[in-house]
């Protein structure tokens, strides 16, 4: 197997070369495609079988074969990319190793790039490109720059082995940030597979049915990436250019389709530009029992334990309970999560509080219009100059999908916060999202500090009304590999903002504007 993975090298090279050169025009001259489904549902319904490769043929000399084939008349060029085109197009689904750990949306795309360098079938290999140009106009940040803009990149290459049992991952990222004073961008790493830039490596094992008992269990060892519940205290990070990874041990116990049981200890990989590193002094561990028996009462129970004896000094745990029904035309569709923190943070007591609800309706009309109203608490602290603290953390939460964009913006965490809402979603064509959402912002306490901003007042005369948000948002999935997104925040300054920038140093306290086009490229 490990020969075969050297001499797939030659292959993938020679694919990347054929994807960039004729993808476009190529895509110009064929006809439309179905679209694979974004959402957790599996879009590859086709289970039609390949053409099986000769086995009396050395792989190396497939390869060349294929290679001086191809380069010998256009025509031939043509007629050999369509084939792998439709051949990536007629393949049924593969679970991939990190496919459970994470929002299955993530990982799952035709991978055309796995078909043209003809690689067998438990040999998953895929590529996704990202660019995106930002621009945010009066920062809202203590020390930050008035205005920030310019182009950001991510770039990931993932490759996967399923070999009976036994699953091996691993998946390279390498990313660029804005340079504030300069408006440019900085690439963290020219190289992709530094030993700095794993995002994941590990070797998992499968069983299917545990001691005869239809139960399926996993095993993950190494570094990976992790989506817990919706997302909101852990989370493969989509939107932001650098992602949260985690080093350790993942196990999964599952009934399909009935619940499930996972539980991890980990440390958590540095998170932001420069050398990334496991954090030797942050240990990080849980457990979660989901329950989907019931579609009309889904079920989420977790605890998550942290202990970080860094500069943070935090030692809490946090116990939590989701329930929800997921949106269906005509149907209310609602969710409720809840969690509480008890410990130690910054070396006081810690009881902080944590409160989501939402309630929906999608209407069975064009545009299947789906209508949130939505509130957020998170618990700030009365005192901050007292013996107990009362500030919720967000721990490794994604805010994007629920909040505002974040990058170079995201102004809102789940730390100290009110917020009042409302998100309509609809949905335009079949391969395109329109996003529009208010939401009005509010300090739980006015004395505690705006988590993210820098800004506080300790004497509480400044209020707690921060602003209201609007924003719209589109996402275009153009053909089956190109992903495009743009959207729009303006954040109207509140008379918390207002009356801070009467003080020497801070922000002016002017609305703030944020807007954003992307493309994402997926083989």
């Amino acid at each position: 197997m490990l020969y075969t993975l050297g001499i797939l090298g030659t292959r993938l090279g020679f694919a990347v070369v054929v994807l960039s050169l004729t993808v476009l025009s190529s895509w110009a001259q064929n006809t439309a495609v179905d679209l694979p489904d974004q959402s957790d549902s599996n879009p590859y319904s086709e289970t039609r079988s390949l053409p099986k490769k000769d086995p009396k043929r050395p792989i190396v000399r497939q390869s060349l074969e294929a290679i001086r084939d191809i380069k010998g008349t256009p025509k031939k060029f043509k007629e050999y990319f369509q084939e792998k085109v439709a051949q990536a197009r007629e393949e049924p689904w593969r679970e991939t190793a990190d496919e459970i750990l994470i929002n299955p949306a993530e990982v799952r795309w035709r991978r055309y790039l796995r078909a043209l360098a003809g690689a067998p079938e438990w040999l998953d290999i895929g590529l996704a490109h990202r660019m995106r140009y930002e621009s945010l106009t009066d920062n809202f940040r203590v020390g930050g720059d008035p205005d920030i803009n310019g182009l950001v990149t991510r770039t990931r290459l993932r490759i996967g082995v399923d070999w009976k049992m036994l699953r091996f991952m691993t998946e390279a990222q390498n990313s660029s940030s804005i340079n504030e004073s300069s408006g440019g961008t900085d690439t963290i790493n020219t190289s992709l597979f530094s030993e700095d830039r794993l995002l994941q490596a590990f070797v998992a094992v499968r069983l299917d049915n545990v001691l005869s008992t239809g139960l399926r269990t996993d095993l993950h060892l190494g570094r990976m990436t992790l989506d817990f519940g919706n997302r909101r205290l852990i989370a493969r990070n989509e939107f932001r250019n650098t992602t949260n990874s985690f080093e350790g041990v993942h196990w999964n116990l599952v009934e399909e389709e009935m619940w499930r049981i996972r539980a991890f200890f980990v440390r958590p990989v540095s998170d932001t530009f420069g050398v990334i590193q496991v954090s030797h002094d942050i240990t990080f561990g849980g457990v979660q029992y989901e329950d989907r028996r019931a579609d009309w009462l889904k079920t989420d129970l977790y605890y998550f334990g942290i202990n970080d004896t860094s500069t943070n000094n935090r030692a809490f745990g946090t116990y939590g309970m989701r329930l929800f029904r997921d949106p269906a035309i005509g149907q209310m569709s609602y969710e409720s999560e809840t969690a509480f923190q008890v410990g130690t943070a910054g070396g006081k007591d810690l009881f902080a509080y944590f409160q989501h609800a939402e309630l929906g309706y999608m209407f069975p009309l064009p545009w299947y219009p789906y209508l949130r109203f939505q509130y957020d608490y998170a618990s700030g602290t009365s005192n901050p100059s007292g013996s107990s603290s009362h500030t919720f953390d967000t721990l490794f939460g994604a805010r994007n999908f629920e909040y505002t964009p974040t990058s170079v913006f995201g102004p809102f965490f789940r730390s100290n916060i009110s917020s009042p809402g409302v998100r309509l979603s609809t949905k335009p064509l079949d391969q395109m999202n329109l996003t529009l959402k208010y939401r009005a912002w509010y300090l739980a306490q006015s004395k505690d500090a705006w988590v993210g901003s820098g800004l506080q007042d300790s004497t509480g005369d400044s209020g707690n009304f921060l602003g209201q948000d609007v924003e719209v948002r589109i996402d275009w999935q153009w053909d089956t590999v190109t992903l495009w997104r743009i959207g729009y925040d303006h954040l109207f300054a509140g008379s918390y903002m207002h009356n801070l920038a009467r003080v020497p140093g801070n922000p002016p306290g002017k609305d703030v504007d944020f807007f954003y086009i992307s493309t994402e490229l997926k083989f």
